[in-house]
């Protein structure tokens, strides 16, 4: 008789709990039901938060940082490169470009041959086996001890996998007053003048300024142009950015903007 007593009051306790939880899951249904009305099971499960849009929107490859820091491999090879020598005046009858960076420099060059003003393309694209040949040539004209020589050619001729060549967005550029050499002297002729203020309306930057080479690790090299589209250009131009800087502020902001959050 005890043990038949124990059972029914086991069942009640449990009658009793069951009782107590409907009630507290009933309670919380209501108070969620007042706010929104639950169609099904998935009305249940927080919204999943949204994935914040690359940034930039668009051109994200014209922005590529290559650079001692960050190589590229030997095997990347550009995609869609075109003859720039077919477009507008060049020192070589091939010179590999990126397409739409050709067709945006050949609008260029139109308008400063209207302001009588003649630039010619020397170098565009150059494999990762060129780039290294230039390289370890720089680096036995040197007459330092190797490791100096690296370090000092390092900052005239990229290393293999460290130049912008490689990307098929890099274009070295020259007059007929310097003789078509990439030379310093180029930044005092009236086409290097009007590149400066004006390249970036057709997406280039001057790539290695004067004042930045603490950052590029490369000489100033007024000759050298880098495509990174023309909105690029113009916020790089704008702010006063060597694309170092640039790139690591977009960055910054991805991530602020994604630990809001």
């Amino acid at each position: 008789m005890k043990r038949k007593n124990r059972k029914t009051a086991r069942r009640v306790y449990i009658y009793i709990a069951l009782v107590f939880l409907l009630g507290v899951f009933c309670a919380g249904a209501g108070k969620i039901g007042a706010d929104k009305k639950l169609n099904s099971i998935n009305d249940y499960i927080p919204a999943r938060e949204s994935e914040p849009e690359p940034y930039p929107p668009s051109n994200a490859d014209f922005l590529i940082l290559v650079n001692k820091q960050n190589p590229i491999s030997e095997n990347f090879i550009p995609e869609g490169l075109v003859n720039l020598s077919d477009l507008v005046p060049a020192t070589k009858s091939v010179i590999n470009f990126n397409a739409k960076a050709a067709a945006d420099y050949a609008s260029m060059i139109s308008e400063m041959k209207e302001k009588s003003l003649y630039i010619y393309a020397v170098s565009g694209y150059r494999t990762y086996g060129h780039q290294a040949n230039l390289y370890r040539q720089k680096v036995v004209s040197m007459k330092k001890n190797a490791e100096d020589a690296e370090i000092e050619a390092g900052k005239i001729v990229a290393p293999p996998g460290a130049s912008e060549h490689q990307t098929g967005l890099a274009l070295d550029v020259s007059v007929k007053s310097v003789n078509y050499a990439l030379v310093t002297g180029f930044y005092k002729t009236d086409e290097y003048k009007w590149l400066y203020d004006n390249c970036h309306r057709y997406g280039f930057v001057i790539r290695y300024p004067a004042n930045k080479t603490s950052l590029t690790d490369i000489i100033f090299e007024p000759w050298h142009l880098r495509y990174v589209g023309a909105e690029h250009a113009a916020a790089m131009y704008e702010a006063g950015l060597c694309l170092e800087e640039y790139v690591l502020r977009l960055n910054t902001d991805v991530k602020e903007d994604s630990d809001d959050f």
